[in-house]
């Protein structure tokens, strides 16, 4: 059991980690915390999710906040080139 909690607080913690550059604004190694996150939530075999329903649950929620964070990001850089480019075409630009 102390395997399958260390394994979820690992994930917790990888998650946090995400979180807080999100939060700050930090996107330079934002690629390998997610990847570790990835690794991490590999780690936990289903079975073991149950046992942690608790923790798990924690997870989720910070995950869909990055959803949310990644999603307003993405929107607001598209919103971004929209108006800087806005009327030029390629041609022009180059």
């Amino acid at each position: 059991m102390a395997d399958v909690i260390d394994a979820v607080a690992q994930l917790e913690a990888a998650t946090d980690r995400v979180l807080a550059a999100l939060k700050s604004g930090r996107t330079d190694g934002l690629l390998e915390l997610l990847t570790d996150q990835c690794a991490r939530l590999q780690q936990v075999k289903p079975v073991e999710m149950e046992r942690c329903s608790e923790a798990m649950h924690r997870i989720a929620q910070k995950v869909r906040i990055q959803q949310m964070l990644i999603e307003q990001g993405l929107s607001i850089s598209e919103h971004f080139l929209k108006k800087l480019y806005q009327g030029r075409s390629y041609s022009q630009l180059a």
